[in-house]
């Protein structure tokens, strides 16, 4: 990802021009983005370094394009630009899972729009499942809320297919994923299949209704208890 200090906003790259940061991650920016014909995109922008992660982030590209799943947003070409690596997708406008939600200030009133919306992200993933596809890291800020009420999850840039036994990305004892969603299995090392999905999406409901996790903390230090101990 580009420096903190050096902007690229109003750089071109491929066909797009960068109008605005949307968000940020650890290795990859998504900007507002504008094609030659005044269309509006997401551009995801990564600046070239490691190759296991432009590795990653390159497959994120072609897991999404082969992912012809509703509810998950559609990619639509890739390239790079000297030492840019990028994708373009649809442009979502929403906002996370929790804060819609969260909106609602009456637990008679928020309970509902989290079983709707719940709903709807199961019914996501399932499809995800049946594709033979894992997405590793359910969470949050990677379930948005689009105007029209529809979830859309985001981020597959570590997820994996079934078949994919050789997953070399992930050999190395780097744990991925982000603690506080992720299943014991997946905290521990051990075999995983796809529950662990439907396992942080069931953290996502329990703090979406009750307003709190059910695990004691992000500490890497909590982590042979939140493996040993029962929610």
């Amino acid at each position: 990802m580009e420096s903190q200090s050096e902007s690229i906003e109003g750089q071109k790259i491929g066909p797009y021009t960068l109008i605005e940061k949307l968000g940020a991650g650890a290795s990859a920016t998504v900007y507002l983005a504008r094609d030659e014909e005044d269309r509006s995109w997401a551009v995801k922008v990564r600046r070239r370094g490691v190759r296991s992660m432009d590795r990653r982030f390159l497959r994120e590209f072609e897991t999404m394009r082969l992912l012809r799943v509703p509810g998950v947003v559609r990619v639509h070409e890739a390239g790079i630009d000297d030492d840019l690596l990028w994708f373009s997708m649809d442009l979502v406008w929403g906002r996370e899972f929790l804060e819609v939600i969260h909106e609602e200030k009456f637990i008679t009133e928020r309970v509902p729009r989290a079983i709707e919306l719940g709903t709807q992200l199961f019914e996501i993933l399932t499809r995800l499942h049946d594709s033979g596809f894992i997405h590793r890291d359910v969470k949050p800020s990677n379930v948005l809320v689009d105007k029209g009420g529809q979830v859309q999850v985001l981020d597959f840039g570590i997820g994996m297919y079934f078949s994919d036994h050789a997953d070399t990305l992930s050999r190395s004892g780097e744990i991925l994923g982000t603690i506080p969603y992720m299943a014991p299995e997946q905290i521990a090392n051990l075999p995983f299949d796809h529950r662990i999905d439907l396992f942080a999406a069931g953290l996502m409901m329990h703090e979406a209704i009750d307003g709190y996790r059910p695990k004691p903390s992000t500490q890497v230090a909590w982590i042979p208890r939140i493996c040993m101990d029962r929610l």
